[in-house]
């Protein structure tokens, strides 16, 4: 740190204090710390503890340094361009959900007889026998009807496992094929 200047903050020096503040974020590279004199508080020496305020001209916050924003560019206002959108939405202000209810029509059904809906077109035979298989290695029986499946293993089915890709990730994985952002 290099001390510009120590002032006792008033009208009459608001323009000192000004130039002192140019000064500081001139030699400090856009940095600059003011330290306040503590107005109560004293550490164990007598000494008032200053009050420490950081400021910067670049585009973070100063008690967050791990965070930092992009330079603004007519680009980041553009609503043709991605660089500077929103990475859930990618810029069109809606993201896709899955409806669950949807998913699986009929709880009635088992998942022998297609109450996983998404995977009950012949295109998807490979991913019906994954589950069959998970099930399998589960201990779950295919012809109970998934009402009835215990929670932790549909929501294993529905969202995945680490051997398992899981309904919800495999329909994410066919999204991002589908549409072409930009």
């Amino acid at each position: 740190l290099v001390v510009v200047d120590r002032l006792k903050v008033s009208d009459e020096v608001r323009d000192r204090l000004a130039d002192s503040l140019g000064t500081a974020f001139s030699e400090g590279e856009g940095e600059a710390v003011v330290l306040v004199a503590a107005g109560g508080e004293a550490e164990s020496d007598g000494r008032e503890a200053p009050e420490r305020l950081a400021f910067t001209e670049h585009f973070r916050c100063p008690r967050h340094p791990e965070v930092d924003f992009l330079d603004p560019s007519p680009q980041l206002f553009s609503f043709n361009n991605p660089y500077g959108s929103c990475p859930e939405c990618t810029g069109f202000g809606a993201t896709l959900e899955y409806d669950l209810e949807l998913i699986v029509p009929n709880p009635e059904r088992s998942i022998d007889d297609g109450a996983v809906d998404p995977w009950t077109k012949p295109r998807y035979d490979e991913q019906r026998d994954r589950l069959r298989a998970f099930a399998r290695e589960d201990g779950v029986s295919v012809y109970t009807p998934w009402k009835e499946l215990p929670e932790a293993f549909r929501e294993e089915v529905l969202y995945g496992t680490e051997e398992f890709q899981g309904i919800v990730p495999f329909l994410k994985s066919r999204e991002k094929k589908r549409y072409k952002r930009y």
